[in-house]
């Protein structure tokens, strides 16, 4: 982390500057998994103030269609 900035400024008309210092967030890394599979039962992963170096992903839900007698058309949640 950064904790000091030192500026020099030399003589000019104008001077403008941002500085913009990312959070850091303390905490333990976290080491569980970062794709996630969905199911029919609450999943819970534990990133609670936990560091995490990428995104987590939830994969879709694996959904079928397919037309029915009846002219319309049926949908399998979770694939058949």
């Amino acid at each position: 982390p950064v904790s000091e900035i030192q500026v020099e400024l030399l003589p000019t008309r104008n001077i403008s500057a941002t500085i913009t210092i990312p959070e850091v967030v303390d905490g333990l890394p976290y080491t569980g998994e970062y794709t996630v599979v969905p199911d029919f039962y609450e999943q819970t992963l534990d990133t609670k103030n936990r560091r995490l170096k990428d995104d987590v992903t939830v994969e879709a839900i694996r959904v079928s269609r397919t037309s029915n007698p009846s002219g319309g058309t049926t949908v399998y949640i979770g694939g058949i």
